[in-house]
């Protein structure tokens, strides 16, 4: 929503105001910013290596390599050009290969303007599919890379975002807590509401993105002035395009290299034409855009993807434009003085975002001071804009909402990924901490497990990528971020699995990344085990009491001990239930047949804990499984859940009423909070578009686009023994201490796994498919008779949950970028042409729907798309598999399976050719799935959700070893390598430790705290104020100061911004409202507001 701007804060640091003494006048010509740049992919139609060293050029023609290359010869040769550098994985990898005189040169580059960091993430990422860690995460390596080489100076305060499909509130809402980011670059956003903008001349605005920070959280953004990142028409100059070039000679002496082919004079007539039809092309297009614009400084962005391989062709045509088009002496014929637009009074400069930015700032602040002078009670001539721009359309019928659910396994492995760097990065700064010094084989595993570490953040970063997560690379590529993700993986827990394993003379540790399939070597014999574990959660991030542990064991039956790294006795409660029915692990063999769910009753918060397994031969009369003997699962009874008919699941906290026929979900019971509502579970799918005769746009990696709006249910076209077989269970087991767990088996293809807790009023529901197979439509009638064939069609499995609730103003919530929730409204655009798709948004970490009196949550385990098309309903997309591109780039359809034919020799998939013969042919099974929701009723709630989605990133870091745990010999281990040096425990209950990491050796920890409240008013964020004693949670350190949320430098003051703020808002009123810092330390005392965000140095001796 846009409204008139008001006096709301404009979070700006106080070097702005520096700035304006450099910035036109008032009275200066119109200005045309040259903005030289590449947008540079961190993978799509390539992998990243691909891309960096130019090799399979047969897909498409692109080397960053000789794009830096090239770029920095061309700066090096004229001093006025300029270049922004944005994706420091290429850009860092090209640096350090380059001499040390290179980089010298690049050094000087950076100190006198010339190159210039824009973004400066280690990739530009997605904003639909990503969660503000991660965001941060890939944010941060990126700039520490630019502080270590070039100093706190050359990091960019503009964020450039240019080609992400859509933009999220929750990233505004972390630029605008940056302290040191003052505007915001983007191009994608709804084509209506982008053409509407350019009419209205408000394609640049004060983004206000949280309505609990409200006008203390507010950047400056701006579009691109036609919705693209690439140059004005007939002026992209890459060597692989045939632009003509730019011709700025007077007279040249003839046309030929011989001097007496043609008459001077007929040469120079030639010429002066050429020279002045560019003259007035390049002013027509400037005029043209001033009309669009509000203000006389206009960007024009020169440069588009892998561009400047060769960038002479570039700036030498640049330099050519500026020389032409800067000189007064052309002029055009005809041009009088009631022209609106003085083509001929404009300046043509090479700039930057951030000298962009500047020059903007100065508009608004003449503009300010102009009002002030002439007592003009107006606005300053900006917009506000709310909420974000999703979902994404490029055209009718063309919602971008399909990638907010695409290759969901690579989706879940990021959010696995982002969770084990969590705990990883905690237990090693505790290590680091606690150890001052190394030697022999302790010394090579420390080292190893640095670089491991730094290995596992850029893989994690890159994959934040805006063609990783979401889906939309090619399926080599997509193979290609999966190997380095899990690899990285793979390196990092065995590195600190090896750190262990020097220091225990006792044991080897390994850690179990397939525990999720059933896997676990470490836990595949019937023999003792022990565990090590870290618990990165804190209070903010717990559910119930304590932690559950899932873990794949051969054996039914087991004696379990625990304790903290003191040795202090914690209570165990435990449950051994059957594996999930469909083993997805390659060999089905290596799945371990049980799954013990052991509960830690009191574990400690952010701290290692011991755990002994020791299996029982016969039943023990403690052992909470109802199943007595040693079992085979296989050999396993299917049995009905509801023996009395009743249809009832319940727990001390939760009842859940079934249909004891059909087997169907018909209420939830909240006992705790006494709610009660009617619910169904529906697991259907949408049959992908192929075009129809309104439009050929197909359902693909980005768009969501179903034929028509029917979802059809998955067991309407059951066989009699797959209907009985959902009203089955294979195993069913209570226990007080843990949770009702049973199974049903919908399809032969999918089945669901019921986890009723006793501690907790939620439920979760993991989904397992061994595949999604493809629908089936009738052929186009024939010329001939017989039976009519099948073609297969794309399936878009949905999972549908429809309640009593009433929302009858059309609203549910979604979050954005895991922070905070935000509003939608069904069918808000005017014309909307996909009453689906139009209607879903991204859902990072929680979708919910309320009324006055309760709530249905849904949290995934990774980001999906979600919607709510009718009152009470509430639908999440699962899994896609379509058969057609949608023409957006990629070049082949959404059709995952084990394996893909090499992608060489070929510019785009043709799966026409015979599979000897074609690049990216699909092969194999299709991708199989595993997924898990928590869904929850209760009263609505502000930050229910937020603690749940925590509690599902932030999972134990378990460390297997064989053999029963020596306890005295254990416990000194872990008091040695990983000793107490916080305390979680002191931390209110809604502020979360969300991140903690030691960067070196040097006793230094950096730590975000997060507020997981919002507010709504006033009045409510008062009342969620929370303070946090430092020297609690530190006991031991020594100093405690505030930085940058990327730990780049010391935090400025939001005081020191008053004077641009007020000037900004048009008032010179009250501003103390405007001098509290956002998030303050005084003395050992930090407070910190609803939904605020923000990072400290930590020193130990």
């Amino acid at each position: 929503m846009s409204v008139s701007l008001f006096p709301y804060i404009f979070s700006l640091v106080a070097t702005i105001l520096l700035c304006v003494a450099t910035i036109w006048s008032s009275d200066a010509a119109t200005t045309i910013h040259l903005i030289p740049h590449s947008h540079d992919d961190v993978g799509w139609l390539k992998t990243p290596a691909q891309y960096y060293y130019g090799w399979n050029n047969s897909i498409q023609h692109a080397n960053v390599q000789l794009i830096y290359t090239s770029a920095i010869d061309a700066l090096l040769a004229n001093s006025s050009r300029k270049f922004i550098s944005v994706e420091m994985a290429f850009f860092s990898k090209w640096y350090f290969e380059q001499s040390s005189s290179r980089r010298a040169d690049v050094k000087g580059l950076v100190e006198n303007g010339q190159l210039q960091f824009a973004g400066g993430g280690w990739c530009s990422h997605d904003e639909a599919t990503t969660t503000y860690q991660d965001m941060l995460e890939q944010m941060t390596i990126g700039h520490q890379f630019i502080v270590a080489e070039f100093g706190v100076d050359a990091l960019p305060r503009i964020q450039w975002q240019v080609d992400p499909f859509g933009h999220s509130a929750g990233q505004v809402l972390i630029l605008s807590q940056a302290s040191d980011v003052e505007a915001l670059y983007f191009s994608r956003i709804d084509y209506q509401d982008f053409s509407d903008r350019q009419h209205d001349q408000t394609r640049e605005f004060f983004w206000m993105p949280s309505p609990s920070l409200g006008e203390k959280a507010v950047v400056f953004a701006s579009m691109m002035l036609h919705g693209t990142y690439c140059p004005p028409i007939d002026m992209n100059f890459d060597i692989l395009l045939n632009e003509p070039t730019v011709v700025d000679s007077e007279c040249p002496p003839s046309t030929s290299l011989l001097t007496n082919t043609l008459s001077t004079a007929s040469a120079c007539s030639d010429a002066q034409n050429t020279a002045l039809s560019w003259v007035e092309r390049i002013g027509a297009m400037a005029g043209s855009d001033w009309d669009l614009s509000s203000s006389d400084n206009i960007m024009w962005t020169m440069g588009c993807d892998f561009t400047y391989m060769q960038a002479e062709t570039w700036f030498g045509n640049m330099d050519r434009i500026r020389k032409i088009m800067n000189r007064p002496d052309l002029t055009r014929e005809g041009a009088g003085e009631g022209d609106s637009f003085l083509w001929t009074n404009i300046n043509f400069t090479y700039a930057t975002p951030q000298s962009y930015t500047d020059a903007r700032f100065g508009d608004i602040l003449r503009n300010a001071q102009r009002q002030e002078d002439e007592a003009i009670n107006t606005n300053v001539p900006l917009m506000i804009k709310e909420g974000d721009f999703f979902p994404y359309a490029d055209g009718p019928h063309m919602y971008w909402t399909g990638y907010f659910t695409s290759r969901p396994t690579f989706k879940r492995l990021v959010r696995v990924a982002s969770g084990l760097l969590a705990a990883l990065h905690q237990a090693t700064a505790a290590y680091r901490i606690g150890q001052s010094s190394h030697s022999g084989a302790a010394a090579a595993a420390a080292s190893t497990l640095t670089s491991a570490m730094a290995l596992l953040q850029q893989a994690l970063a890159q994959s934040q990528h805006h063609d990783a997560v979401t889906g939309t690379a090619k399926q080599h590529v997509s193979f290609d971020y999966t190997k380095t993700l899990a690899s990285a993986m793979d390196a990092a827990t065995s590195a600190l699995a090896n750190v262990l394993t020097v220091n225990d003379d006792d044991g080897t540790y390994r850690v179990c990344l397939h525990a999720n399939e059933s896997v676990c070597s470490a836990t595949s014999a019937i023999a003792p085990f022990h565990v090590l574990g870290w618990n990165s959660r804190d209070a903010a991030s717990t559910i119930g009491r304590g932690a559950i542990l899932e873990i794949p064991v051969a054996h039914q039956h087991w004696s379990w001990t625990a304790m903290t790294a003191e040795g202090v006795s914690i209570e165990v409660n435990s449950i051994v239930i059957a594996s999930p029915t469909q083993c997805l692990a390659v060999q089905s063999d290596a799945c371990s047949p049980w799954t013990a769910m052991v509960k830690l009753e009191t574990v400690p918060l952010s701290s290692a804990f011991i755990l002994s397994a020791t299996p029982l031969l016969t039943p023990s009369t403690t052992d909470s499984s109802d199943n007595g003997g040693d079992i085979d699962k296989h050999d396993a009874v299917p049995h009905p859940l509801f023996d009395d008919n009743s249809g009832v699941v319940e727990t001390d906290t939760m009842r859940l009423v079934f249909d004891s026929t059909t087997g169907k979900l018909r209420s939830v019971t909240n006992k705790l909070e006494n709610i009660e509502r009617s619910l169904t579970l529906e697991i259907c799918y949408y049959v992908g578009s192929t075009g129809d005769q309104t439009s050929r746009q197909a359902s693909g990696a980005y768009i969501f686009r179903p034929n028509g709006t029917e979802c059809i249910d998955v067991t309407s076209s059951l066989n009699t023994s797959h209907t009985t077989a959902t009203t089955t269970v294979v195993v069913s087991i209570t226990s007080p201490g843990v949770a009702v767990v049973f199974d049903q088996n919908i399809t032969e293809w999918l089945s669901l796994r019921w986890f009723v807790f006793s501690d907790e009023p939620r439920v979760e529901v993991e989904v397992s498919m061994r595949e999604l197979p493809l629908s089936s439509s009738p052929a186009p009638a024939g010329g001939g008779g017989g039976e009519v064939p099948l073609l297969p069609q794309g399936r878009e499995l949905v999972m549908r949950w429809i309640s009593s609730i009433h929302n009858t103003d059309q609203t549910f919530y979604t979050d954005s970028n895991g922070l905070e929730l935000l509003p939608r409204r069904r069918n808000t655009s005017p014309h909307l042409t996909e009453p689906i798709a139009g209607n879903y948004f991204p859902v990072p970490a929680a979708a919910l729907i309320r009324d006055e009196t309760a709530e249905w949550l849904v949290v995934p385990d990774a980001t999906v798309g979600c919607a709510s098309l009718e009152e009470g309903s509430l639908e999440c997309m699962i899994h896609r598999r379509l058969l057609v591109d949608d023409g957006r780039g990629v070049g082949e359809a959404l059709n995952e399976t084990e394996f893909v034919t090499p992608y060489t020799n070929c510019a785009w998939c043709r799966e026409d050719l015979p599979q000897g013969g074609c690049c990216g042919v699909h092969l194999g099974k299709p991708m199989p799935l595993r997924r898990r929701f928590i869904v929850s009723l209760h009263t609505p709630s502000n930050s229910t959700w937020r603690r749940f989605s925590q509690s599902v990133r932030r999972q134990p870091l378990l460390l297997f070893s064989a053999g029963e745990a020596p306890v005295p010999n254990i416990t000194s281990l872990v008091n040695r390598l990983f000793p107490s040096v916080w305390n979680a425990s002191a931390l209110p209950s809604h502020v979360s430790l969300d991140s903690i990491e030691s960067p070196s050796n040097n006793g230094t920890l950096w730590i975000r705290l997060a507020h997981i409240g919002s507010c709504f008013s006033n009045a409510s964020c008062a009342q969620g104020i929370a303070v946090v004693n430092m020297s609690r949670v530190f006991p031991n350190a020594i100093d405690v100061t505030r930085t940058t949320l990327l730990f780049t430098k010391r935090w400025e003051l939001a005081s020191n911004r008053t004077a641009a703020i007020g000037r900004l808002s048009g008032s010179w009123g009250d501003t103390n409202q405007y001098a509290r810092p956002v998030g303050f330390l005084q003395g050992a005392m930090v407070t910190i507001y609803p939904m605020e965000v923000h990072a400290y140095i930590v020193r130990f001796n």
